[in-house]
């Protein structure tokens, strides 16, 4: 018998400050930097499981549209992966917030500039892979 297909998503949260592009991330304080992500639970749309992780995580509550990027099979084997990506206008530069993860964790988010690090950023998604 197979084991059930898990359905995971991450959604690319971005802003614009001073005319140039950041993305959503946070500092975990066991596993280090991190973009938000999580699992759809059963009966919920991908989509719906975006909007949920998204404020379980962070804390942001958003009405804002989702971009559906894509999807992969093949970063971790028996999960399909959902990108979405989401534009924002956040006035916080930082925040922490209690995520219900794990028994309780705080996790500290901030923007980060995508036209800075960008080697840095590579290598952190091929080590995610």
């Amino acid at each position: 018998m197979s084991k059930p297909i898990v359905q995971k998503v991450c959604p690319i949260v971005s802003r614009c400050s001073n005319a140039k592009p950041e993305i959503l991330m946070f500092r975990h304080p066991l596993a280090s930097i991190q973009l938000v992500k999580g699992t759809v639970e059963p009966s919920e749309s991908p989509a719906d499981a975006v909007r949920r992780d998204l404020f379980e995580e962070s804390g942001l509550d958003t009405k804002q549209p989702l971009f559906f990027i894509g999807k992969n099979t093949r970063i971790v084997c028996g999960q399909i992966w959902y990108f979405y990506h989401l534009d924002l206008l956040c006035a916080r530069n930082q925040w922490s917030h209690f995520a219900p993860d794990d028994g309780g964790i705080e996790l500290q988010f901030y923007w980060h500039a995508l036209w800075r690090h960008r080697r840095q950023i590579a290598a952190l998604y091929m080590r995610a892979c």
